[in-house]
């Protein structure tokens, strides 16, 4: 059981193809969703008559017709073989991958889900979760937590349009390289009867093919194979991490704020191949030797990462050089530098000042001075 507690987030409604849905498949997704049975990877007990007793008036025949709908639109999975619900979005919107502690419980409810069609779709899940570094997935980046997840990844993966009924799903379905399911003469996968929509007795005929939807919310339906893979090596022997370079970064930089922020602009900046992360890593170090303003004028972490201010700064030299501070004051900390070497480093406090001062005065609705403007542009005036 995933707690006492369910997290819906407000924006649901905001969402077209949640608001598409009727009143009882409403009712239906919620009442599994806050089901007391429900695991941490969003798996529950499918028994429909037993289901149909929540609510006054609804019977097991009511209950499976609306169930069938919710699959069509890809808001749950069902196996009736092995009498198992997923409800697919449970793990992004519930957020159990942001909580360092849970990365056990998650492993071991994983493990207890017997159907193989909604494991595979629950790893397709996880993993394009992790492939978003967008949140802080501290059940993912956590020593303790991460084999267990690495755990769940090892296992083969597919999104939910492979199982679906094609004749009832408007998405065609597709496999991920990691697949190799039995073909059919036309060379389609040829899905276990029960899971999906599929009868029991026999297999629908071909469909017409149809792009997948891509409708965002807790119904969207992405079926491309994750483009980047989690290495699958055991932590102690894996070389080090985006995590791992963070921590290099947090420690070196001189004004400590935000840090989750801090860690969403780092693995944007490595994930848009803005930089490498040893690169951002070196000119933290490099920022937090040089002559530095008052701490209120130190940016936060966040925003230097996101304006790439690592190449304000010329690493190189002072790297290849050992350690030491460039000022203007200071010219013998590095003989073979000219003036022009320090000036960036002399500069810097003036242009955070004026980068203050912009931010400030824009937030009044007034307008800057020309000579912070001409402080932040810089001499070429980019």
């Amino acid at each position: 059981m995933a707690g006492d507690f369910r997290k819906i987030n407000s924006m649901i409604w905001s969402d077209s193809s949640w608001r598409s849905l009727p009143p009882l498949e409403q009712w239906l997704y919620f009442a599994l969703l806050t089901n007391s049975k429900t695991s941490y990877v969003g798996v529950l007990d499918w028994r429909p008559r037993k289901l149909a007793g929540l609510a006054d008036g609804v019977s097991g025949a009511d209950l499976e017709e609306l169930a069938q709908e919710l699959q069509r639109k890809r808001f749950i999975l069902i196996d009736e073989e092995r009498e198992e619900c997923l409800v697919r979005s449970f793990i992004k919107h519930d957020g159990v991958l942001k909580n360092q502690n849970l990365g056990k419980s998650i492993g071991r409810d994983f493990a207890a889900t017997y159907s193989e069609p909604i494991r595979q779709v629950i790893v397709h899940e996880v993993q394009k979760l992790v492939d978003s570094a967008e949140d802080d997935l501290k059940a993912v980046t956590n020593k303790y937590s991460r084999p267990f997840i690495l755990e769940i990844l090892r296992n083969p993966s597919a999104p939910i349009e492979q199982f679906l009924d094609p004749q009832s799903s408007p998405a065609t379905p597709q496999l991920t390289p990691d697949q190799k399911p039995e073909q059919t003469p036309e060379g389609r996968p040829e899905p276990r009867p029960g899971v999906g929509g599929q009868p029991t007795g026999g297999h629908p005929p071909s469909p017409s093919p149809s792009p997948p939807s891509k409708e965002g919310g807790p119904g969207e339906g992405l079926t491309e194979a994750s483009s980047a893979e989690i290495a699958l090596i055991e932590p102690e022997k894996a070389g080090p991490t985006v995590e791992d370079f963070f921590n290099q970064f947090w420690e070196h930089w001189p004004r400590k704020m935000k840090k989750p922020d801090a860690l969403k602009a780092f693995k944007r900046a490595v994930k848009e191949k803005r930089a490498t992360p040893e690169r951002i890593v070196q000119g933290a170090e490099i920022y937090s030797r040089s002559r530095l303003p008052e701490e209120r004028f130190i940016p936060h972490p966040a925003t230097w990462l996101n304006n790439d201010q690592w190449n304000d700064l010329d690493a190189q030299p002072f790297a290849s050089r050992g350690a030491g501070r460039p000022t203007v004051e200071n010219p013998g900390a590095f003989t073979n530098w000219s003036l022009d070497d320090y000036r960036p480093w002399a500069s810097r406090p003036h242009v955070v000042e004026a980068q203050e001062r912009v931010d400030d005065a824009r937030s009044r609705g007034e307008e800057p001075t020309d000579d912070d403007l001409r402080t932040i542009a810089g001499p070429d005036g980019s």
